[in-house]
């Protein structure tokens, strides 16, 4: 899968991403993943954006805007 990492940092392209995906900014999650990696779809910047939903709720749970639980739900994009 296309990383959307920029070369010069491994955790610095993931600092916005982050920050979106925490504070429930699916869209500009999106466009930032699609901005950073390789030329890709839709589908597959959703699947990286899952994963790293994924990570972050695994890892950094108490730092979401909104429950865990209520992902997708009212989320429009």
């Amino acid at each position: 899968m296309t990383d959307p990492r920029p070369t010069g940092s491994r955790d610095e392209g993931w600092t916005r991403i982050d920050r979106c995906i925490l504070t429930g900014s699916v869209a500009a999650a999106l466009a930032l993943i699609r901005e950073r990696g390789a030329p890709m779809g839709v589908g597959e910047a959703l699947d990286l954006f899952d994963e790293r939903y994924e990570h972050l709720k695994a890892t950094r749970p108490d730092d979401f805007a909104m429950d865990t639980d209520d992902r997708g739900r009212d989320v429009f994009l």
